[in-house]
């Protein structure tokens, strides 16, 4: 049990950099902004992004902000 606990503390932090980073990358001051984009839409273009780059591990954030801002600007254009 201790260890588990540990464990999601550890991550905490991680998480919040990871906030900041998505925040600093898209000039967001909320590093979450949905704008009517859906996560699993987002996950299936990112992983896509991760495929037509040569599958190269360690770029998720990159791709995932990537996916993210393709299909908020397609949403912007359809609209």
């Amino acid at each position: 049990m201790k260890a588990r606990v540990a464990n999601e503390s550890a991550r905490k932090p991680m998480n919040r950099i990871r906030e900041t980073e998505a925040a600093l990358l898209t000039g967001s001051p909320d590093p979450n902004p949905n704008n009517g984009v859906k996560e699993e839409e987002i996950r299936e273009l990112a992983f896509q992004l991760y495929v037509d780059r040569g599958r190269i591990e360690g770029q998720d954030l990159q791709n995932w902000l990537e996916a993210e801002a393709i299909l908020r600007e397609k949403g912007k254009m359809a609209a």
